[in-house]
């Protein structure tokens, strides 16, 4: 309660919502117990195919199957001078494409890639840096085999035919990206 309500600002928010809540020192929140009724996370999909159709440094959802996992890695950033912690795995859709996920912090180090799970990312970064890849954000929501029927479909798909297919990779130079 006692939080601000308005319009959506939309030069500082990459977000699809049409009003935005700011909290203040009188804001007051409390934990909700009840879930039967509350809203799910609303994704809008970008197929992996369609990435070369999308802007670089948007922010997207994206829908794919763990196809393969690398090891968890460090980084030193070059602004910050920290050390960052990444991993990097291919994701595939029956769209035929494969993309490069990038994921960091401690959802790269607790990331568990057996068994090929299905990952829903709300609100990851897409990057044009050696040809289309995404990144996931701070802000980002990452959702392992979620309960949706597009990742019921995308399941089906790569258990009976998708897990032998070849896949197109997003590379520099290729002209429509997925093109082969």
């Amino acid at each position: 309660s006692k939080a601000t309500l308005k319009t959506a600002d939309k030069r500082y928010s990459s977000l699809k919502n049409d009003y935005e809540m700011t909290f203040n020192n009188d804001t007051q929140m409390w934990l909700c117990e009840e879930t039967d009724d509350l809203p799910t996370i609303s994704f809008n999909f970008v197929n992996i195919g369609d990435l070369e159709n999308h802007e670089p440094n948007s922010t997207i959802d994206i829908l794919g199957v763990v196809r393969e996992v690398g090891e968890v890695s460090t980084i030193t950033a070059k602004a910050s001078n920290k050390e960052l912690t990444k991993r990097e795995i291919q994701l595939v859709d029956n769209s035929r494409g494969q993309v490069r996920l990038t994921l960091w912090g401690s959802d790269a180090e607790s990331f568990d890639g057996s068994n090929s799970p299905i990952l829903a990312i709300k609100g990851c970064r897409l990057s044009d840096w050696g040809g289309r890849s995404v990144s996931t954000l701070s802000s980002s929501q990452i959702v392992t085999n979620p309960d949706i029927p597009e990742a019921h479909h995308l399941r089906g798909w790569y258990d009976a035919e998708g897990h032998s297919s070849q896949f197109n990779e997003f590379r520099r130079g290729e002209s429509g990206g997925a093109g082969g």
